[in-house]
């Protein structure tokens, strides 16, 4: 029997129909796997530029960080503190007695022997001023003198080219009845004096024994 035209382009019609469907369908899923994997990328970097905290465990072994390393709160700190060095005692010290109380200046020369200082003299000063001074003679030597300052409890630190040592260490009538790093009690003079006598006993001149 003949073949009837009209069937002959239906059928045709349906397989061209159908062999056009199909580059649709794949490109499609293909747009649909570059969005996904486009999403992906983008969230990934925006998690490793924020907290590392939140990156997965994979993610924190390529970054070198781990829950150890992290402070509390997730974040690295920089606390931008500095520990000072310790203040060698490296200076030559000279301490002199300008308090007219005998025995002042050996006394406060053995404690600071004592205290790893390097005393190399002492002798008597005369001075107008009751309150005690360290000086020092160039800026290198003065955190030492603010240390020593601090131990013996003079007040005054200045620097001086009067002294020929590196540290001198002038002791007046305010520290004359205490010892090093002490605040006195007594009135300047009429207290027990380091070496052991009073002030009222002792010559007011300076010129007695350092």
């Amino acid at each position: 029997m003949p073949e009837n035209p009209g069937e002959r382009r239906a059928a045709h019609r349906e397989r061209r129909d159908g062999t056009g469907a199909t580059p649709i369908v794949v490109v499609t899923v293909l747009a649909i796997i570059a969005v996904v994997l486009i999403a992906g990328v983008v969230n990934i970097i925006r998690l490793s530029a924020g907290n590392p905290e939140d990156l997965g465990p994979a993610a924190q072994e390529e970054s070198g960080v781990s829950d150890d390393e992290l402070p509390e709160g997730g974040e690295q700190q920089d606390s931008g503190e500095e520990t000072e060095a310790p203040v060698e005692k490296t200076a030559e010290v000279t301490v002199l007695n300008g308090s007219g109380v005998s025995g002042v200046a050996a006394t406060y020369s053995d404690l600071l022997s004592q205290n790893d200082w390097n005393v190399v003299e002492t002798g008597n000063y005369s001075t107008p001023d009751s309150t005690s001074t360290v000086y020092y003679s160039a800026e290198e030597f003065r955190a030492q003198a603010e240390l020593l300052a601090e131990e013996t409890g003079a007040p005054d630190v200045e620097q001086s080219a009067e002294f020929s040592g590196d540290v001198t260490l002038v002791v007046c009538s305010d520290l004359a009845s205490t010892q090093p790093g002490e605040t006195g009690t007594d009135a300047p003079g009429t207290g027990t004096a380091p070496g052991g006598g009073t002030g009222a006993d002792e010559p007011e001149s300076g010129l007695g024994s350092p």
